[in-house]
């Protein structure tokens, strides 16, 4: 049930806000985007695509620990995020945690049969394994 917020709902203001953020992203405004996505997470704490959209950016601007933090508690809430665990495995080879984002990789080629999830985890699979054996030979 929606609570009255003035003369708009909660989701519908939250679907405003998701689209300006959408609108600022695309303008490469991500310090207002970033705005935006806390602005969300403010009125709903859990909502995962704001937390997600969160740490994404907090990514971009090389912050993995708050990243990791955020993409938790979207995969605590909902088990089946394959976008918010390939970031997760971003942030955690970003810390140079290559075996746990290795096998976070693993389990997302395993549970996605096609599409950007499993393309983009395999990619950032091939990296770590070149980043972790530099010196082996192809």
């Amino acid at each position: 049930e929606a609570k009255s917020l003035g003369y708009q709902t909660y989701d519908l203001r939250i679907q405003k806000l998701f689209h300006y953020g959408n609108s600022l992203f695309d303008q490469k405004r991500f310090k207002e985007c970033l705005h935006i996505q806390r602005k969300i997470l403010l009125i709903q704490p859990e909502n995962a695509r704001a937390l997600k959209n969160a740490a994404f950016l907090y990514l971009k601007f090389q912050r993995p620990i708050t990243a990791l933090k955020l993409l938790d508690k979207a995969i605590e809430d909902d088990q089946e995020f394959l976008e918010a665990k390939v970031l997760k495995a971003f942030s955690l080879a970003s810390l140079r945690r290559f075996t746990s984002a290795a096998e976070l990789l693993s389990e997302v080629m395993q549970n996605s049969n096609t599409g950007f999830h499993k393309d983009y985890a395999q990619e950032l699979q091939n990296s770590i394994n070149q980043y972790q054996k530099p010196f082996e030979k192809k």
